[in-house]
């Protein structure tokens, strides 16, 4: 059975860069944005693949020299810390989240694959 990947986290944590890299690393796949359909959704669904919801968190100086590495006009600078605080601060099952202050792409890719943990 294929696998749906839901990828969350506050701004700087990598969703962008670990989604991205993850398709690839699929032989199909699509990535699509949330933003793209934030407003399609109606009603219920049928569920067709093994849903993974995967919550992205970092510590506070990790995604401070994240941020530091984006180009100038992309940079938060201290908002990031207060999105990180606010995913920090829902509440969200431990079980979905995934500190990623040491790992590289390649491994946060990995985890997200074969860790079962993150299956709804």
């Amino acid at each position: 059975m294929p696998n749906l990947y839901i990828i969350t986290g506050p701004a700087g944590v990598g969703k962008s860069t670990v989604s991205k890299k993850l398709a690839i690393a699929s032989k199909k796949s699509a990535l699509i944005e949330g933003d793209d359909i934030y407003h399609q959704v109606v009603g219920g669904y049928v569920p067709a693949w093994k849903e993974k919801f995967v919550v992205l968190l970092v510590d506070e100086a990790t995604l401070l020299l994240r941020d530091k590495s984006r180009p100038e006009d992309c940079q938060m600078k201290e908002r990031c810390i207060t999105l990180l605080n606010n995913f920090k601060n829902r509440n969200y099952n431990p079980q979905n989240i995934l500190d990623t202050t040491n790992l590289s792409v390649e491994e946060i890719i990995n985890i997200i694959q074969n860790d079962n943990k993150f299956i709804l």
